[in-house]
């Protein structure tokens, strides 16, 4: 975690969501070597108004060029972000940001929590939190289905968040995780273990698996099944080069990637300024999905924020509605 000690003037909202247009870049695939995107340590804290952007696949755009920022159309006023903290977050460069001309009404935002599971105080306290939300519950928990009860009574979406292993081979993704080396009898085992935990969630993301998402065959035996379960997929993304959304895409298995991880860095004006980000995203492309954890600081922020977007304009939606759109955007455009 680094940093800086330049510490320019803050830019306007219409200033940083045309930095938003103007610095979209498209990016070849970024080499294996590059540090995991989820790990604190190689986050860099920039005092400096820098903004890269995290989006959905979308492939062969052109980088968007106008220098009139397009706006979901929205009830009666658009949406605004407030003043953005000085603090910013390097976020991990994907595709440029383009407005989805699909979208209508207003701009969509969703919240996934992952890592519950563990706790009940960690599941009560972001079931508590105002909705919709979409809570990702680690199978291997002891009391995983009466904890994932507790979302669901609440209002919350489910998703099973499905352990995979690192690239650094001192973490432990917990009991039962998929493991790359072993045979497909192996893998097919263990997942079918975890599959079975509990009942309800309509998808699954990966816990981990900076070096399991990197695996074709694994990324191929794990879709496959998801496939015959009608389940979706949300790729956190762990890995620059995770091959697992574009393995889902093709197995037929509604999917996407998150857009930012929120709070990796856990400190209030940190998890704002990515909140904001977050905001700028879905109100230049029509929607955005931030994954976020069950931490103390992360659910205080979280309770003052949720009433605000929507009040602000923002339409607060589970993660299944991006995952939904998501797959609509690629069938129509297709069609055309």
């Amino acid at each position: 975690m680094v940093a800086s000690a330049v510490a320019p003037e803050p830019h306007t909202m219409p200033e940083i969501v045309l930095l938003l247009a103007a610095q979209g870049t498209v990016r070849e695939e970024v080499a294996a070597e590059e540090p995991a995107i989820n790990d604190p340590q190689n986050t860099d804290i920039a005092l400096r108004s820098t903004w890269n952007i995290a989006s959905l696949d979308i492939t062969d755009i052109a980088p968007f060029e106008s220098t009139v920022v397009a706006i979901a159309p929205v009830p009666e006023e658009k949406p605004f972000i407030p003043a953005v903290p000085d603090v910013t977050i390097e976020n991990d460069v994907r595709e440029v940001l383009v407005l989805d001309p699909f979208v209508d009404g207003a701009p969509m935002i969703a919240i996934m929590i992952d890592d519950l599971g563990i706790s009940e105080d960690r599941a009560r306290l972001m079931s508590a939190l105002p909705g919709p939300l979409t809570l990702a519950f680690m199978p291997y928990g002891e009391d995983v289905a009466a904890l994932a009860e507790i979302a669901t009574n609440a209002g919350h979406e489910l998703f099973l968040h499905l352990p995979m292993e690192p690239l650094d081979a001192t973490v432990d993704p917990g009991p039962h995780a998929l493991l790359g080396g072993v045979s497909s009898d192996e893998l097919m085992r263990q997942l079918l273990w975890n599959l079975e935990r509990f009942d309800g969630y309509v998808g699954v993301n990966n816990h981990m698996g900076s070096e399991l998402t990197q695996d074709l065959a694994a990324m191929n035996l794990v879709m496959a099944e998801l496939r015959t379960r009608d389940l979706m997929f949300v790729d956190s993304l762990t890995a620059p080069a995770s091959v697992a959304y574009s393995t889902a895409r093709r197995h037929g298995l509604p999917a996407v990637r998150r857009d930012l991880f929120i709070d990796n860095v856990a400190e209030r004006d940190a998890i704002y300024a990515q909140l904001y980000a977050l905001e700028a995203m879905a109100l230049h492309r029509g929607y955005a999905l931030g994954i976020a954890h069950p931490y103390d600081i992360t659910a205080e922020v979280l309770a003052e924020w949720l009433p605000s977007v929507q009040a602000r304009g923002f339409r607060l939606v589970p993660a299944s509605a991006i995952v939904t759109h998501n797959e609509d955007h690629l069938t129509r455009t297709a069609a055309d």
